[in-house]
């Protein structure tokens, strides 16, 4: 007997698909999307709470997320008023840290939309936190890829005068020490 398509090709059958629980990360998911090789383990660890919180709570962490993107900085400093917003102060440290992650990815790697949302629709992110994600990196993208590119165009100019000023320095140096 001849098997059926979906799992001639190494998918699972309707019945198993149902039966799978969609608010954690799925297991045996081929990990070659946005992320690369591997979804880092706060994407992974996110996935549950994201079905566990209200969309306006997440909309506002999206917000900040791009905010600190923006603003091209590395710490996060929450208002209490978002604390209170969810269960733990935990819970919203592994939300904010899971999203900032996939919009950094998306933003470093320059993911399409299309992409990207087939992607976190994969590793079962919650729709309408996908289709929220979506609208507000259409509206940021541009003045997040020119926040990125400024900040690499500085790195680059502090590195090239660096170099000179070392170069240009150790010369004598070389000269005296080959006299």
């Amino acid at each position: 007997m001849a098997r059926p398509a979906s799992l001639a090709m190494g998918g699972k059958s309707k019945s198993s698909l149902h039966a799978a629980d969609l608010t954690i990360y799925p297991a045996g998911l081929v990990e070659n999307t946005t992320f690369f090789i591997q979804v880092p383990l706060e994407v992974k660890s996110s996935i549950e709470l994201l079905h566990k919180s209200p969309v306006e709570n997440i909309v506002l962490l999206i917000d900040i997320a791009l905010k600190y993107l923006q603003e091209d900085v590395n710490e996060f400093v929450l208002d209490t008023v978002v604390y209170e917003k969810f269960p733990s102060v935990a819970f919203t440290n592994i939300l904010i840290t899971g999203l900032y992650l996939i919009l950094r990815t998306a933003l470093r790697t320059k993911t399409k939309l299309s992409v990207l949302k087939k992607d976190l629709l994969a590793i079962n992110v919650p729709s309408a936190v996908v289709s929220e994600i979506c609208q507000r990196m259409s509206m940021y993208r541009l003045p997040l890829e020119q926040v990125r590119l400024f900040s690499i165009r500085i790195h680059i100019y502090i590195m090239t005068y660096t170099y000179l000023y070392t170069f240009t320095y150790s010369i004598p140096h070389i000269y005296f020490i080959h006299m």
